[in-house]
């Protein structure tokens, strides 16, 4: 026990008493006082060493966002300058490219005439493509464009002829077009341009030929199966394969080919349209009959059937099914299933029962699905 100063007389007590002898200060109730006072006090340090440590973090996170917008910046600037540093480059390539162009004509004037000299068309082409780019209207470029056309021409016929020959339709066009486009008006390559258009028509009327022989089998295949309907069109795909060719293209026996596929088409489609109108019933008869009835995996019972002998039973609490058959659906009386159940009589006793029952879907007037029993 120790001995403290009373902060109101300043005499000496212990600091056990609850209240100075001397003076009757109520020493225990201040000494609670400054205790709660200091713990407030370190508390409020405490909190605000806290908010301080937030704020910093804060700062620091705000600083680091701040750096990575600015380094985010500097790389947009930094790609934006190398992207025109690119296109500067490039447009001083092309200028320096039309300039040497101009100021060396004469010289690569005299390069495309070597190479018309040596056969090489290809190089000259491209030359004379680049100085037609700066210099189109130049009487001298011209001039080499008109000694190279003949040449290239000489060059290509004999390309085209193979092509031709191979039946290589689209290599064939290809080099035509190309011909055309520096001499349209040329009598050689017009001949190829016919002849190359009377051989397309011939390709074009054996493979619509050959589509119209396959899909008639098909359809022969289908009418067997009694696919009326898919062979029906059949048959009229195939003939639509072969009026896409005019008469005066027809080849081999084309013709006959036609007069079959108008006979069977003939023949399949009224056995179609039957067919379309016994789906319209079917269709309309499932509408009438609904989707197939649940049945619970618990008992095996089906939903409208057990709907259907609760409320004629006398005990409805009473009905307790052993199983029902899944339900299929007929061809008068849409679904049937036959179940199985116990129920107790008007007596009270407990009575094993079975039937059959046909369930149809519920009407708009009806809520409930029409279920009735054949025992």
């Amino acid at each position: 026990m120790a001995l403290i100063q009373c902060p109101e007389c300043n005499n000496q007590i212990s600091s056990a008493a609850t209240g100075c002898p001397h003076c009757g200060f109520p020493i225990a109730e201040y000494r609670r006082q400054q205790a709660q006072q200091k713990q407030a006090i370190e508390q409020q340090a405490a909190e605000e060493a806290k908010r301080k440590q937030q704020s910093i973090g804060c700062l620091a996170i705000l600083g680091f966002c701040g750096l990575c917008a600015l380094f985010g910046m500097a790389m947009d600037a930094c790609e934006s300058w190398k992207a025109e540093r690119q296109a500067e480059e490039e447009r001083i390539a092309e200028q320096e490219r039309i300039d040497d162009l101009r100021n060396n004509l004469s010289e690569y004037l005299n390069d495309v005439d070597q190479m018309l000299a040596e056969g090489n068309l290809g190089g000259a082409n491209s030359l004379l493509s680049d100085l037609e780019e700066v210099e189109g209207q130049s009487e001298e470029v011209q001039q080499r464009r008109t000694a190279y056309i003949p040449l290239y021409r000489e060059q290509q016929l004999p390309l085209i002829d193979a092509a031709l020959d191979e039946s290589d339709l689209s290599r064939a066009q290809s080099l035509i077009e190309e011909l055309e486009r520096w001499d349209p008006e040329n009598e050689e390559i017009q001949q190829r341009r016919n002849t190359y258009t009377e051989l397309n028509r011939q390709s074009i009327a054996q493979s619509r030929l050959a589509d119209a022989r396959s899909r008639l089998g098909t359809g022969r295949e289908q009418m067997e199966a009694d696919e009326w309907i898919s062979a029906e069109e059949s048959f009229s795909r195939a003939l639509a394969d072969l009026d896409d060719v005019h008469e005066d293209h027809w080849i081999d026996d084309h013709g006959s080919v036609k007069r079959e596929l108008e006979q069977a088409l003939s023949r399949a489609e009224p056995r179609a349209e039957t067919e379309r109108e016994r789906i319209a019933e079917e269709e309309a008869y499932r509408a009438l009959c609904g989707t197939k009835p649940s049945q619970s995996s618990w008992d095996g019972h089906v939903g409208p059937v057990r709907t259907y002998l609760r409320r004629a039973a006398h005990d409805p609490g009473s009905i307790d099914f052993e199983g029902c058959t899944e339900p299929v659906l007929t061809s008068d009386n849409c679904w049937r299933t036959t179940c199985n159940y116990r129920g107790k009589n008007a007596f009270g006793a407990l009575i094993r029962n079975s039937g059959t029952f046909y369930i149809r879907a519920s009407s708009p007037g009806n809520r409930a699905d029409t279920v009735f029993r054949v025992d």
